[in-house]
């Protein structure tokens, strides 16, 4: 692709209300111990894979643990959030809102600073954004010119609070 189509398809969105810096995703503090008894629980799935002769369920496992390892080594790259007039941006990707259906936020520090928003489209997942160091109550007062809020949601996603409590 050459840069004038680029350019071409860049889009204006206006004046950002806020931006900020948050990591590409959460990286745990796992100490020795967390390590010693994920290995060993690694290795009892793997022994059991390996005794009801399920090589695949092995091999995912194995796959697993390297991932861990691999993510726990590098530092996470830092995207931008630009909450705008038509959307949000985080990163690269832009979420208009005219494809979100609803927005909430969980705000219990100094563990979960979390603005979350639900897709029209059952297809997508929740999209979880960090809210760092911003003030809840001034993003909640813009985002509610433009997105419903629900206010049924009182705490933070189950998958969400297991995937913290075990440092994944």
């Amino acid at each position: 692709m050459d840069n004038q189509n680029t350019i071409a398809s860049a889009v204006d969105h206006g004046p950002a209300f806020r931006s900020w810096f948050i990591p590409e995703y959460t990286q745990h503090e796992r100490g020795r111990g967390w390590y010693a008894v994920a290995a060993l629980v690694a290795l009892g799935l793997i022994a059991w894979a390996i005794y009801s002769v399920n090589f695949l369920f092995a091999v995912l496992i194995v796959l697993t643990a390297i991932i861990l390892l691999v993510r726990h080594s590098e530092m996470p790259a830092q995207l931008m959030v630009s909450i705008f007039e038509d959307g949000i941006q985080a990163g690269e990707n832009f979420y208009a809102y005219r494809d979100l259906k609803s927005f909430w936020i969980i705000y219990e520090p100094p563990e979960v600073k979390t603005l979350y928003f639900d897709f029209k489209s059952a297809w997508r997942p929740r999209l979880p954004v960090p809210l760092a160091e911003e003030n809840p109550v001034e993003v909640r007062r813009f985002l509610l010119k433009y997105l419903e809020e629900d206010l049924s949601r009182e705490s933070e996603p189950t998958s969400d609070a297991l995937s913290r409590l075990l440092r994944l």
